[in-house]
């Protein structure tokens, strides 16, 4: 593996440093002064919607196009193409933490353990990979290039075991971290989604400089479904505005060798 999840864990890095540099000022408290955090958290309970907003990134197994491209293209014309170079495809993209989809959606608190949410969300790419070679003297260009283009929709419901996440009032010396740490719940989250997904390759081989001699391609439209099982924790930011850090995997009921993949989410929250 090329790298490590440094977009997903600079992001993470990111939030923590804004959090821990956040002012620790006491907020007007909603509970009575002599009720504990919690037994105040449940008997002022109020259902409130939310917004969701955030990225994924995504690991699916890719076996069936990769399997394609390296019987059509790396085992074809490489195999009569002197010094052959591999195409970039959306595998490397993978392997580099390159496949991110944005998040957008919104919800409803149920009760104090649960919710439920609904997002949409997208993701286009384009690879491209020219290479000059000359076999028999002949000089060639090849031109490989692999689009795709995803979009879904997904609802789930979200189990917090211990409760809700909320900002707590702040104790002497604490720091803005440690403060919104100590009101974080972890939570079970399953999903249901539905996929789009349109892909496209395109091989073109001519002479360079000069005329095409031939041209390859290769589109696919799927409709897709998946179970998703999750597990998050939810950071309270301010009083309305939370980070969510999840991760989880997609089990996919068709093409399960192609798109099952771990998915990590970083997402915000805002209540309203």
């Amino acid at each position: 593996m090329k790298s490590i999840h440094w977009i997903f864990w600079l992001g993470v890095l990111v939030c923590v440093i804004g959090l821990a540099t956040l002012p620790c000022k006491a907020e007007p408290a909603a509970e009575p002064e002599k009720a504990s955090d919690e037994q105040a958290t449940t008997n002022s309970f109020e259902r409130r919607w939310f917004i969701i907003y955030g990225l994924a990134n995504l690991q699916p197994e890719l076996d069936e196009t990769e399997g394609k491209i390296n019987r059509l293209i790396n085992h074809g014309l490489g195999g009569i193409t002197p010094c052959w170079n591999k195409p970039e495809t959306f595998a490397d993209w993978r392997d580099d933490f390159k496949l991110w989809d944005i998040h957008l959606g919104g919800g409803l608190e149920l009760t104090e353990k649960l919710s439920w949410y609904s997002t949409v969300g997208c993701v286009k790419g384009t690879t491209k990979t020219t290479t000059n070679r000359f076999p028999l003297l002949l000089p060639l260009e090849t031109d490989v290039k692999f689009e795709r283009l995803v979009w879904f929709v997904s609802s789930g419901i979200d189990y917090y075991p211990w409760g809700k996440p909320y900002l707590k009032a702040p104790e002497d010396g604490e720091n803005g971290l440690m403060r919104r740490l100590r009101g974080s719940k972890p939570y079970f989250e399953g999903a249901l989604g539905y996929v789009h997904i349109e892909t496209e390759g395109d091989i073109d081989l001519k002479v360079l400089f000069g005329p095409k001699l031939y041209r390859y391609r290769d589109t696919a439209v799927y409709d897709l479904t998946y179970l998703s099982p999750r597990l998050g924790v939810e950071i309270p930011i301010t009083q309305k505005t939370n980070l969510a850090l999840q991760a989880g995997y997609l089990f996919f009921t068709s093409h399960k060798n192609e798109y099952d993949n771990g998915s990590y989410y970083l997402l915000f929250k805002r209540y309203f």
